[in-house]
């Protein structure tokens, strides 16, 4: 038997138009999951005017929200960044960056940005399971890994305001 695509009918353009039916289910599942969170991210929206928190601020502290929605093997997950904390209610001084942690037959490749800053300004520090990234008064993040790795980064560069550091996995005893 021999497949073929099925031709689409008018009417079927016209419910239709963009052909969303036949895309990939993975990519109906991030949109359905982004619906089901809409509501949560609106009512913490609404939480942030009535408190408060978006009132006005200083000329120098501007307001930064967002996320990120990550597929893999576990699922589907999403990481908000910014220096907008809707559970603490306030504004920090400090963004926390968008980051995105690779996971390699050696250990970590974590990405983050940090557009603005001087190579010189950046510290870092890694603990068993845990790698914190600061720039004074600009960013801080510190970031829970799965397993532990070694304190000595492999690999570290930061080019056009993007940090990428490779952790190679702790020996297992």
């Amino acid at each position: 038997m021999v497949w073929r695509k099925k031709k689409k009918k008018k009417e079927d353009e016209e419910h239709d138009p963009f052909g969303f039916d036949e895309m990939d289910a993975d990519f109906n599942k991030v949109f359905n999951e982004l619906e089901k969170q809409m509501p949560r991210m609106i009512k913490e929206l609404e939480k942030m005017f009535t408190t408060g928190m978006m009132a006005p601020q200083k000329k120098d502290k501007s307001m930064v929200y967002g996320f990120s929605i990550k597929m893999g093997p576990e699922g589907m997950h999403f990481d908000d960044f910014g220096n907008i904390k809707p559970e603490q209610r306030k504004i920090s001084k400090e963004r926390e960056p968008l980051t995105d942690i690779i996971k390699t037959d050696k250990g970590y490749k974590i990405i983050i940005e940090l557009p603005g800053v001087s190579k010189k300004d950046i510290k870092t520090t890694v603990k068993s399971k845990t790698l914190t990234i600061s720039v004074p008064d600009k960013f801080q993040k510190t970031i829970n890994l799965p397993e532990p790795v070694k304190t000595k980064p492999t690999k570290t560069t930061y080019k056009n305001g993007v940090l990428e550091i490779d952790l190679s996995y702790r020996k297992r005893k």
